[in-house]
């Protein structure tokens, strides 16, 4: 079977690759948020107010006839742009319904205008998947690591694949919780 590639995982080839990640926000433990807007934080600021990141990926509908054709990788790339200390980020899966969430009014408390997380910062076992082995143990723990500063650091999704929450036409939530200290 041919391997097709959908978009370049480089940086002239950014508009491609990003058109897959239809929504995302940055929500700050001491109030406020940022969505939407040209980029996304995760980490801390001055008042060490935790910020987590979230993103949503929609998956195109199978561009080819061929009905053999499957997804076997998908890899999100996240460049950071931090001066200061390399970001401790661990990612999950959202719990709640792509349809449920609301990133132009999602807060450390609230996942849409009326509907609050479990637990603030999308902690809670409602709120993200915190028993499905995504690849680190039955933890819900899809990703554990470090963006690396000024360069692309790869959060490979392969196992969302294999588990099928990756699949043509379907879209995912990811919560991108800052880790102090680590």
């Amino acid at each position: 079977m041919p391997e097709y590639f959908l978009g370049n995982p480089s940086e002239t080839d950014h508009a491609a690759e990003t058109a897959y990640i239809t929504n995302w926000a940055s929500v700050n433990e001491g109030g406020g948020s940022d969505n939407n807007t040209t980029a996304i934080a995760i980490g801390d600021v001055v008042s060490n107010d935790r910020l987590h990141g979230f993103i949503q990926i929609a998956m195109p509908n199978k561009p080819f006839t061929d009905k053999n054709l499957k997804i076997t990788n998908v890899e999100l790339l996240l460049r950071s742009t931090n001066s200061g200390s390399p970001t401790s980020i661990t990612a999950f899966l959202v719990n709640y319904s792509s349809s449920s969430l609301d990133y132009d009014n999602m807060s450390w408390t609230n996942y849409n205008s009326s509907a609050t997380w479990q637990t603030a910062g999308a902690e809670g076992a409602n709120d993200i998947d915190r028993t499905s082995d995504l690849g680190n143990g039955p933890n819900g723990k899809l990703f554990i690591g470090t963006l690396t500063n000024n360069a692309f650091t790869s959060i490979p999704l392969t196992r969302l694949v294999e588990l099928k929450k990756i699949d043509w036409g379907k879209t995912i939530d990811l919560s991108l919780h800052y880790t102090a200290n680590s």
